[in-house]
């Protein structure tokens, strides 16, 4: 193997659509790494797959540990490299990846570099305040989905930040998993009809709640990565803003990163990462050394 990459999936609201059932995402990463001689790996997250917990859906250290078991694992296979790893990951997997980059320097361990595509980093700061005014079809899901992952990361009961119906039909919707398209139409359609009344005010007023805490902790832009990051979008994402990867790379550079936002072109979100993979592929073989002829 010429190097190893990890791939970190997007979202999925069902523990079968992952890496570990071959999910077309899966496949196609596999095809685009593995096919170019890389070892390949790409780790289900915590709650998705064989794991019966609750998932921890945008929960940074836990999927950070995800990400770097399945790095260790893997050297232990015969003929995958003991090389820094390559990270790459779509939508929920761009915060995977620079989640486990920031780890894994926190560490004192490399990282080869970072493609994260169509990320969401900021999340107390960007992609709840936009997802809360509307505008994107499936921002209804992503704030359950995100309340729900966090509020069983840090023990908190649903109903803290949700109305009583919608947290009584978020546990229908996720414990029970239903589709993408089944969930977002029995959601209202108002993001802000999803939430009490104690947590739109905390939000509104910029006072102390605990689940605007924990967006702030799992936001991954806060640090200086060691290793170079490309940051890629599409400039017709309607469910992650065009401004995360572009805020989060003049972030990093004012720290004095390596880092570049990418734009794809006139792509929206589920487009993007069909852009934006073939040029990952090639920013990785300018970071490694061509095999000799």
């Amino acid at each position: 193997a010429r190097g190893l990459v990890s791939w970190q999936h997007g979202t999925t609201t069902t523990r079968t659509d992952v890496p570990s059932r071959l999910s077309t995402e899966g496949v196609a990463a596999a095809i685009v790494f593995a096919g170019s001689g890389f070892a390949t790996v790409a780790p289900d997250y915590l709650g998705l797959g064989d794991s019966p917990l609750v998932h921890t859906y945008y929960a940074a250290d836990d999927t950070a540990r995800a990400v770097i078991d399945l790095l260790d694992a893997a050297r232990t296979v015969p003929g995958v490299p003991d090389t820094p790893p390559f990270l790459a990951g779509f939508s929920q997997g761009g915060h995977a990846c620079m989640a486990a980059h920031q780890a894994l320097e926190a560490a004192g361990r490399t990282v080869l570099g970072s493609a994260p595509v169509a990320g969401a980093f900021n999340l107390r700061t960007l992609s709840v305040p936009r997802a809360l005014k509307g505008g994107a079809v499936q921002n209804p899901l992503y704030l359950t989905y995100l309340t729900r992952g966090l509020a069983a990361r840090y023990g908190q009961p649903l109903e803290s930040a949700l109305t009583d119906p919608v947290a009584a039909l978020t546990r229908t919707l996720y414990d029970q998993p239903h589709k993408p398209d089944a969930i977002v139409a029995a959601l209202p359609k108002n993001p802000r009809d999803l939430f009490n009344a104690g947590f739109l005010e905390a939000f509104d007023q910029n006072k102390a709640h605990w689940l605007l805490e924990a967006l702030t902790v799992n936001e991954v832009s806060h640090f200086t990565p060691r290793a170079p990051v490309r940051l890629y979008y599409g400039d017709a994402d309607e469910d992650v803003s065009p401004a995360e990867s572009v805020t989060t790379a003049a972030m990093f550079r004012a720290t004095g990163a390596d880092a570049t936002a990418v734009g794809v072109g006139p792509f929206d979100h589920n487009s993007s990462i069909l852009r934006a993979a073939p040029r990952a592929l090639a920013w990785l073989e300018t970071l490694v050394a061509a095999p000799a002829a």
